[in-house]
């Protein structure tokens, strides 16, 4: 029989008898037992602090108890307690998937905001990072070192699931993405041990954790992430009405081609905003430099093309990395939803034949629906990055290291209503094709590589990656979780 006090909680966790219940409510109980103070129900402080994400379709969802574990070892006893109690669970680190991922109705999550360390090695060259962290932590506790890491562009953003994903950063010209400069990791393996995988142990398990995505292989407790050098970040911005669209596209589309390769030190990110009122696309360009110009208003050469395009507005500035990152903060609240897809860079037709059908499908779709925003999201991603995808070793996402430059076409949606779920994944989804289509009569269109961190959970993300990677994952995750209790419990997030 349970003591009193497990009793009490069951009581309390256990709603309706059905075979989902009573082992969540188990599995509550048990983790109380073995982690006394960092399990929280519903209806106290605690509970809510946890139970915020960046998504309302996240935020909305009440799940059974929250367990914060502060160590390796405290997720371990709450891994052993999940798999015996055979309890759906998943794991949040910071908590901004658009998606119902990081959270979970009849449940348990595994919040890992508790263990968030940070530690510089005594030669600086790596920082022991705690899956609990936020980039903006990160980048201040790097600062008074004048060192970075590969990581995040928005502050508020958790550094594990952007890791895991894979990590575009202001960097990644030079250093490819995050999942490249991850040296090593501690992982929580379903059966509770506690294993570490670098490029000497458990290689595959390293490999498959460097863009394949966390839930099919255990539960990173530390990432040990290369550092560099660096000083202040140059950026400017600039806003155009939609009669300099096409131009702005066109040098944006050759800047991703032949400037980026010339300077790995740029990046750039182009948005395209639908504005009836002002006669169509706006077009919104962004543009990184890691090396700030002596003189602010001196632009680096890579970005002087961009120079001649006349502007609606522009700012520009030098701040430091921490700064950097909170410039600009996308608030929570609001339902949001990205749907992803890539086509080759350098047919400037074709990506704007692909940004003008973007504004016939938003005046179709969304022309009375004036709470709705919705706009494309365009990276370069350029062959210096590809090129990086291959060193330790190789990465999981499935893109050859010799695979020609590529631009990152996202969807990004915000709405109020969760009626309108599911007609806005509908029309994203008719969006993407649409995008695809478009890219292919263009002969501009290769794999389609969806991004993980940008994608909808309606897409076939590894799909896109190949047989050989496919292969791969099922194989490392199958040896490193052989009962399948990942597989099986683990909710919400993408599944190889």
């Amino acid at each position: 029989m349970l003591p009193n006090l497990s009793l009490t909680l069951l009581a309390g966790v256990l709603i309706t008898p059905s075979l989902a219940n009573i082992q969540v409510a188990a599995a509550c109980v048990g983790l109380a037992l073995v982690l006394p103070g960092k399990v929280f129900f519903p209806n106290t402080t605690p509970y809510n602090e946890h139970n915020s994400y960046w998504s309302a379709r996240q935020d909305e969802l009440t799940p059974n108890c929250f367990v914060a574990p502060h160590s390796a070892s405290d997720v371990s006893k709450a891994l052993k307690v999940l798999r015996d109690t055979k309890a759906p669970f998943t794991v949040k680190s910071g908590g901004h998937v658009p998606f119902p991922s990081s959270n979970v109705d009849t449940g348990v999550v595994i919040d890992l905001s508790e263990i968030n360390g940070l530690t510089l090695s005594a030669d600086k060259t790596v920082v022991s990072v705690g899956p609990g962290n936020r980039w903006t932590a990160v980048a201040e506790y790097l600062l008074p070192e004048g060192l970075a890491v590969v990581g995040g562009r928005v502050g508020d953003i958790g550094v594990s699931g952007l890791t895991l994903g894979g990590g575009i950063s202001w960097f990644s010209g030079r250093y490819g993405w995050a999942c490249d400069n991850v040296r090593e990791y501690e992982v929580v393996l379903a059966n509770g041990s506690i294993v570490v995988a670098n490029v000497g142990t458990n290689p595959d398990l390293y490999k498959a954790l460097r863009g394949g995505g966390g839930p099919n292989f255990g539960i990173v407790t530390r990432f040990d992430l290369e550092t560099f050098e660096q000083g202040n970040i140059w950026y400017k911005e600039s806003l155009h009405a939609p009669t300099e669209a096409n131009e702005a596209i066109e040098v944006f589309s050759d800047l991703a081609v032949d400037g980026l390769n010339d300077d790995d030190l740029a990046h750039p990110v182009m948005f395209a905003a639908y504005q009836p009122a002002l006669g169509g696309n706006v077009i919104q360009i962004f543009r990184w430099h890691a090396t700030p110009p002596a003189d602010l208003n001196t632009v680096p050469a890579v970005f002087e093309p961009l120079e001649a395009i006349p502007a609606i507005s522009e700012k520009n500035a030098s701040l430091t990395v921490p700064d950097m990152l909170n410039v600009y903060v996308d608030a929570a609240g609001l339902r949001k939803g990205w749907w992803d897809t890539s086509i080759r860079a350098g047919n400037a037709a074709a990506l704007q034949d692909i940004i003008a059908n973007y504004g016939v499908w938003a005046a179709a779709n969304l022309a009375d629906k004036p709470d709705v925003v919705a706009v494309l999201l365009i990276i370069p991603i350029p062959t210096s990055t590809i090129a990086q995808f291959g060193k330790n070793g190789g990465n999981s996402l499935g893109v050859d290291p010799n695979t020609p430059a590529q631009i990152k076409i996202n969807t990004y949606i915000t709405w109020g209503s969760a009626s309108q779920d599911s007609y806005m994944n509908d029309i994203a989804t008719q969006l993407v094709g649409q995008t695809e289509q478009i890219a292919k009569d263009a002969n501009a269109f290769d794999d389609g590589f969806i991004y993980m961190n940008y994608a909808e959970r309606t897409q076939d993300v590894y799909g896109r990656r190949g047989p050989d990677i496919i292969a791969e994952l099922k194989a490392t995750a199958k040896k490193f979780d052989p009962k399948d209790v990942l597989k099986n419990q683990w909710k919400g997030y993408f599944k190889v």
